[in-house]
């Protein structure tokens, strides 16, 4: 569910949606030179994936992307943050509901930001194309209560532990990052994240094939025969490099 009750700003970009995109909060200005970091969330509502592969402001001299792709607390500088088919960014091991784990770090400021005021990013995607939104620049007030980290600090399930005896709902569609392993019988394709194995079907062997990482976007389908030894049958939905 995507929630039109944000803080921030929010817009749309072919089938790309952003929301609550805002530079968080502050008391003072920030001055020119300084460092300042937006946060964001984007849902792709296209049945193809997407990417946002760059992202400017006509006053700062860099506007860099960093994801915390494994949810450890480390934020890497990436040049792309890909988006599932019908979803958002591949969730990482131990990610809230709702949590993004991904920022956009503005650097070198040319001019004084003020709280309350707004300040222009422009963002590129893959595929829905090019967008400018006037993200809000978040005010602190005492007494605020800080958010919700979008990580937990101990790693959860990724999955759901469906019931053999019921049939597939929606709830069991999960979208898992690894690297793909060929099994120990012909034609089997496997893929592991922390530690939960998984017998991928039906992915395309352009992209889904021994060696590639990919993310996957399936679902998962208890009690169904595969022949590959022990796993989860994942059946592949859609599946994009991650590098």
């Amino acid at each position: 569910m995507i929630d039109s009750n944000t803080v921030g700003s929010n817009a749309r970009v072919g089938d790309v949606l952003l929301r609550n995109v805002h530079l968080a909060a502050t008391e003072d200005p920030y001055q020119p030179g300084e460092t300042a970091t937006a946060k964001l969330m984007l849902f792709n509502q296209a049945q193809a994936p997407d990417a946002l592969v760059e992202v400017e402001s006509p006053h700062a001299k860099q506007v860099q992307m960093l994801w915390d792709r494994e949810c450890d607390g480390t934020y890497e500088r990436v040049d792309r943050i890909p988006l599932l088919p019908e979803g958002s960014v591949p969730n990482a091991p131990g990610q809230r509901t709702g949590g993004a784990p991904y920022h956009l770090e503005i650097s070198d400021l040319s001019t004084l930001v003020r709280p309350g005021t707004t300040f222009p990013l422009t963002l590129t995607f893959e595929r829905a194309g090019r967008t400018t939104i006037d993200a809000k620049v978040q005010a602190t007030r005492d007494g605020d209560a800080p958010p919700a980290p979008p990580c937990r600090t101990a790693p959860a399930p990724t999955t759901p532990t469906p019931d053999p005896t019921q049939p597939p709902t929606d709830q069991w569609k999960i979208s898992v990052v690894g690297t793909v392993e060929q099994g120990a019988e012909p034609g089997c394709l496997l893929l592991s994240e922390r530690g939960r194995a998984y017998i991928l079907l039906d992915g395309d062997p352009a992209v889904v094939h021994p060696g590639a990482r990919v993310a996957v976007h399936g679902q998962l389908e208890p009690g169904t025969p595969a022949g590959c030894g022990h796993g989860d049958v994942l059946r592949v939905l859609d599946a994009i490099p991650f590098t």
